[in-house]
């Protein structure tokens, strides 16, 4: 971005009473390094706005105050201190100012207009001496002061910290010999993750992610049931079993009671836009109420997998088919929660439905219906977590230890 430059009148430090087309400084102290705010107004002396220039200037950006020429600003005349720079380089994050209420005291259409922007800064350098007084005369009626501003971006900032290069720069150099200083402690997080990485491989990882999750699906559908036609609330048994077993029982057996709900899982994989750097660190906290303290626990990135499922719904008659499926279908809105003892966070998705239609059973005379509906869970496969005391020492954490 080119630098931009705009002309507003300078009010010195007052800063209450700032005008649309002026601007303020709320220390005019130059010494390297001394930190102020500068005040502008979003509009600078032609009424022009500035407020995509001021928007544009971030910290570490620069910003140049100069008095103008003895002519002044369209043949004014002003103070003979002209010519005085300041430079000045934004420190923090700048904002806007809204605009505040007219004062009383001085009832100027200009105030209706006093939306100002706001730049912390820090002194460069500057050729007005130990403070920043351009005239005494624009002290007693700071609105004949003219102060040309340059506003540049980060960009086009020139860095005060310059460096001389050699016309020959040595290459040949062994890199072996030269040793970080950081490098011989061993609470670098580097060091930390190698350690862990090696402590995991080592270990039998079977946390039974699985298992938990099936349970947690199996537990969601618990609450499901259908009013019959006494207008009674009939709870339904959800269980575990696939498809191919479910009818295998349907065929054998006649006491089993419709409707029913069965639950088998079909297939995992993993999930690469929820994936995690594998070198990635966890950082947990585990607080211990008998003791009274939080304890630090630290593992590798866990691995985000898609488990998918199939919910089997089995009736002998539509009506209650209907009434299952808008039970089910207001659980997912848009996701079902399925909280494990790994996870509080995994969400399962409503993919599909199938309608498999009528199935017969061992009389012959009875049939019965199925619908499927295919259901996506985005879980983690945790990793092995460890302790990390006080005294650096990295240990396998168990619960039982807290």
């Amino acid at each position: 971005m080119s630098a931009k430059k705009g002309i507003w009148r300078y009010r010195g430090t007052t800063t209450q009473y700032l005008k649309s087309g002026t601007m303020a400084i709320s220390s005019e102290s130059t010494a390297v390094g001394s930190v102020s705010s500068v005040w502008f107004s979003i509009r600078d002396i032609d009424g022009v706005s500035r407020l995509e220039e001021l928007k544009a200037i971030t910290q570490d950006s620069l910003i140049s105050l100069k008095v103008l020429p003895t002519e002044g600003y369209n043949g004014q005349e002003i103070s003979q201190d002209t010519n005085l720079s300041w430079i000045l380089r934004v420190s923090g994050e700048p904002y806007f100012a809204p605009r505040r209420p007219v004062p009383d005291i001085d009832p100027d259409p200009y105030f209706t207009e006093n939306e100002h922007y706001v730049f912390p800064v820090g002194s460069v350098s500057s050729d007005a001496g130990d403070e920043w007084t351009p005239g005494i005369g624009a002290w007693y009626n700071p609105d004949s002061l003219f102060i040309m501003v340059q506003l540049n971006a980060p960009s086009q900032a020139t860095s005060f910290n310059t460096v001389s290069m050699p016309d020959t720069v040595l290459t040949t150099w062994d890199p072996s010999s030269f040793e970080s200083r950081s490098s011989r402690w061993d609470t670098r997080e580097g060091d930390v993750r190698k350690v862990i990485y090696k402590m995991t491989q080592a270990k039998s990882n079977i946390s039974f992610v699985y298992r938990e999750s099936l349970r947690s699906m199996i537990a969601s559908f618990n609450d499901v049931g259908y009013i019959d036609s006494e207008e009674k609330f009939n709870s339904i048994m959800c269980i575990h079993a696939n498809a191919e077993r479910a009818i295998a029982k349907l065929k054998q057996e006649n006491n089993i009671i419709l409707p029913i709900i069965s639950i088998g899982q079909t297939v995992s994989d993993n999930d690469a836009a929820r994936q995690k750097t594998e070198s990635l660190l966890v950082n947990e906290k585990y607080w211990d109420a008998e003791k009274h303290r939080a304890f630090r626990v630290l593992s590798l990135a866990p691995r985000a997998v898609n488990v998918k499922y199939q919910v089997n719904i089995w009736t002998k008659y539509m009506s209650d088919m209907d009434q299952i499926l808008e039970q089910i279908r207001l659980k997912f809105n848009p996701e079902m929660q399925v909280p494990t003892e790994f996870s509080t966070l995994a969400k399962a998705y409503l993919d599909s439905e199938e309608d498999v239609g009528q199935i017969s059973v061992a009389d012959k005379e009875d049939r019965v219906l199925k619908k499927t509906m295919n259901i996506v869970l985005r879980t983690y496969i945790p990793s092995p977590k460890f302790l990390y005391t006080s005294t650096g020492k990295i240990e396998e954490f168990k619960v039982e230890n807290c």
